[in-house]
């Protein structure tokens, strides 16, 4: 059975879980993000610009860019915190049970008319049906439309780390989410793979999907 997806009120796709939570569908995007980064009357959210040294800043307008310069990586745990907090109403991490739900759901084979419904639909954001669309011509799973990344969870000592990530980040790890708990960094540097996934309360999205 497919994921229940919903559409928050920028149009980014997130998966219903069976508890009053939504969790995105994929990782934040720089474009996501961009709706928030700045806004009048408050703070910058993190040094943008750092975050986009180590993973620079690419167009979805572009087939050609490298997927993972579409999301948002080398960000820091209280950076992610923030950004999760000023994305949506009541946004926030996912927590590392949350998390582990929602890779469950996702692991599911893509239905291509499910995949073609949700592209259809009007008030997706056009970064997310460029990157649904690019990532749906391979993806097996709906996991696999967004996976690759290390992304912040909200575990029992804060912020830490879930994902599969790629071979070539070149990271010495060893993670199953659904056997081990959320990896803690031992220093605090931007890394390419670090990104993270929007959980919001259910009844604040936008339309269903």
């Amino acid at each position: 059975m497919p994921p229940a997806l919903v559409l928050d009120a920028h149009g980014f796709p997130s998966v219903t879980l069976a508890g009053p939570v939504c969790v995105g569908l994929l990782p934040v995007l720089k474009a996501q993000f961009e709706v928030a980064y700045g806004s009048p009357g408050g703070p910058e959210l993190l040094p943008y610009a750092d975050c986009c040294q180590v993973n620079p800043r690419g167009s979805w307008r572009t087939a050609a860019a490298p997927p993972e310069t579409l999301f948002l990586t080398g960000v820091l745990p209280d950076e992610a915190v923030a950004v999760a907090a000023r994305l949506a109403p009541g946004g926030r991490l996912a927590t590392a049970d949350e998390w582990r739900e929602a890779d469950a759901l996702l692991d599911t084979p893509v239905s291509p008319d499910h995949l073609a419904r949700l592209l259809a639909v009007a008030k997706l954001h056009p970064a997310a049906r460029a990157v649904l669309r690019r990532a749906g011509a391979a993806a097996a799973t709906w996991r696999g439309l967004g996976d690759g990344l290390l992304e912040w969870v909200q575990g029992p000592a804060g912020p830490a780390l879930y994902g599969r990530p790629r071979r070539e980040f070149g990271l010495n790890l060893i993670l199953n989410p659904r056997i081990h708990p959320p990896a803690a960094p031992r220093g605090r540097e931007r890394h390419r793979a670090y990104g993270l996934r929007l959980a919001t309360p259910r009844g604040t999205e936008g339309r269903r999907a």
